[in-house]
């Protein structure tokens, strides 16, 4: 087939979660079977850094549109239009919205459905979500959910036919991995000024990550306790969250014990997953949320929220909270604090649980979804399907 593929957030000069969605499929989809063609479309007029994957099979066409509004001018009018003349047999819209109109059968990934449901206070960007894009949903061949979470509250956001969602959980890469090189280690600590066991959090800077009542239940766990433990929060970018969250550490009288670290890079995050005590990952709201299990992955215990997909997705192998009540998360973090024969135990299912998320797999359910959207049988190659890495 000749897929046309929409990676405006592959191209983005920062890489975030669809982008490495992307990043990670492309390949594992051409792997999987080398005689489809892919056609990858992004814009020209927005700053971008090309990540054509190093693979045959793949050519990138940038469009743009002459002025006036830049996003839904481009991705309404002007790529359906680029489309028609690739004259492709499949498009996949994979950032959560879609072309209403189309030549070619769509396919679009809904990552999450909190822009369908909650409003911003822009009043066109919340009508082209909330009203536009539904109907674009609506008339989408197929739908890929990252989670039977995700997949239930698009059903309750928009009227469809649930035989058209399907479910794919997302892949971890293979660089998060058991660490064993002691002096690696030791230097990236030094480097962010972390001399004392640590608890690590792990997940970006928005208000859904929870990062508020993160610190106050850490607060609960060192107050009034002779705990060492510091806990590390890297990845705020934004100098007024930081101070926010600064003040409230502050206010706490937590601010010796918490280590916000900035910007890290995916190497030294590596690090810090295979060195900390456990990952707390208190999120609220998550499509699938990677961070869990990326630290499994890595030989790192987890506690988790007890919140939208993140049960789906970490099963048995991590502990969860409530993730609106501080003290239960106090409470779980500290249970795992004071209990080493618990932090092995939930180690060693978190590796095992991890085994199940591969991009290999992700990417044979997506090339069957391809097939049967546009009218085909699977068509692996016979050796990958005798060989036992075929869907599941």
């Amino acid at each position: 087939m000749k897929i046309a593929i929409d990676v405006r957030n592959l191209y983005a000069p920062a890489l975030k979660g669809i982008g490495i969605y992307l990043q990670n499929l492309l390949p594992a989809l051409a792997e999987l079977d080398p005689r489809n063609e892919f056609v990858l479309f992004y814009d020209t007029r927005q700053q971008f850094t090309a990540r054509l994957p190093r693979v045959a099979g793949f050519t990138d066409r940038g469009i743009s549109v002459a002025k006036g509004d830049t996003f839904y001018a481009w991705e309404q009018l002007r790529l359906p239009a680029e489309l028609w003349r690739t004259r492709a047999d499949l498009f996949h819209a994979p950032a959560n919205t879609v072309p209403i109109f189309g030549p070619h059968p769509r396919v679009v990934t809904v990552h999450d459905t909190k822009a369908l449901e909650m409003t911003t206070g822009d009043r066109k960007s919340d009508f082209y979500q909330r009203r536009v894009q539904k109907w674009a949903l609506r008339r989408a061949d197929r739908i890929i959910c990252d989670s039977v979470f995700t997949k239930q509250r698009l059903l309750e956001c928009v009227p469809l036919d649930e035989g058209r969602v399907d479910v794919v959980y997302l892949g971890i890469n293979d660089t998060f991995r058991v660490i064993r090189d002691s002096e690696r280690l030791g230097r990236t600590l030094a480097q962010y000024g972390i001399q004392r066991d640590f608890i690590l959090f792990a997940g970006g800077e928005s208000a859904p990550k929870n990062i508020s009542r993160l610190l106050k239940a850490f607060s609960i766990l060192k107050n009034g306790s002779d705990l060492e433990t510091v806990l590390v929060i890297p990845g705020i970018r934004s100098q007024s969250i930081l101070a926010q969250h600064q003040r409230e550490a502050a206010e706490h009288g937590i601010s010796g014990a918490v280590i916000f670290a900035g910007y890290v890079p995916e190497e030294h995050l590596l690090d810090l997953y295979n060195s900390a005590q456990f990952l707390v990952y208190p999120s609220l709201w998550e499509g699938f949320g990677f961070p869990p299990l990326e630290a499994m992955a890595c030989g790192l215990p987890v506690a988790a929220a007890n919140a939208t997909s993140i049960p789906e997705v970490v099963g048995d192998a991590a502990l969860l909270f409530d993730g609106m009540d501080a003290d239960d998360m106090a409470t779980k973090m500290r249970t795992l604090l004071r209990n080493p024969e618990l932090r092995l135990e939930m180690r060693e299912r978190g590796l095992k649980h991890v085994r199940n998320f591969t991009w290999h797999r992700a990417a044979s359910q997506t090339l069957d979804i391809y097939h049967a959207c546009a009218g085909q049988k699977p068509r692996l190659a016979p050796e990958l399907l005798l060989d036992g890495r075929q869907r599941t």
